[in-house]
């Protein structure tokens, strides 16, 4: 899962800097440059993540 979610900040030009990922929830600490609105990066994550 790490990976994925890593692969997929990539993709959005963010870098996460802690992923933690407890039995039933993810908790991370990005930063990012992207030109997109955090939100939209959050949204993408968690729905590609989720899949």
């Amino acid at each position: 899962m790490k990976a994925i979610i890593r692969k997929i900040g990539y993709h959005y030009d963010t870098d996460i800097h802690e992923l933690e990922t407890p039995d039933d929830h993810i908790h991370r600490v990005i930063k990012g440059i992207s030109k997109l609105d955090p939100n939209h990066v959050m949204q993408g994550i968690e729905s590609i993540s989720a899949r």
